[in-house]
């Protein structure tokens, strides 16, 4: 019950949170379009919950949220995905304004999800172009690593273009 509360809650404020995940959009544009009508609100309400752990660093909930193909490896466990964190970091996302969701002609039924990621760095905060890979496992959606876009031999990410957010 309490479990249920606390999902309920969350949900809530999510939902409350929406406009500063997304960051400032034109509401005459629905990014969603290209998602089947049923999937739409699902895809937004557990995007934004993902959006929300990446901001409040439960990283321990951001692995919760992978698809299986990143958690089936041996190797790649969640205490040793949390013990690399605490060890090397993590580019903590505080935003992400979406611009554009795409159907991944390559891996059926996965999503491509692009945007303007607001990336905190110590005490400087830097705009970066990022992906998200969504896909349906089990009747839940579930979302790759927000992935940054590099120029070959760069060392930061692409900033994201003038008028963006």
């Amino acid at each position: 019950m309490k479990r249920a509360l606390t999902t309920l809650f969350l949900l809530l404020v999510f939902l409350g949170l929406r406009p500063i995940l997304y960051g400032q959009q034109n509401e005459s544009t629905n990014i969603f379009e290209n998602v089947p009508a049923i999937d739409r609100t699902s895809l937004e309400d557990n995007l934004n919950i993902y959006l929300e752990y990446h901001r409040t660093k439960n990283w321990s909930k951001v692995f919760d949220m992978f698809p299986r193909i990143y958690t089936q490896h041996p190797e790649l466990t969640k205490d040793v995905f949390l013990k690399d964190i605490k060890k090397f970091g993590k580019r903590n996302v505080v935003a992400m304004s979406l611009e554009n969701i795409v159907v991944n002609e390559s891996i059926d039924g996965q999503y491509a999800i692009w945007g303007c990621a607001r990336v905190k760095n110590g005490w400087s905060t830097s705009k970066w172009q990022a992906t998200i890979y969504a896909s349906i496992e089990n009747k839940v959606w579930v979302f790759s690593d927000i992935l940054f876009s590099f120029q070959l031999h760069a060392r930061d990410p692409l900033p994201c273009s003038s008028g963006k957010k």
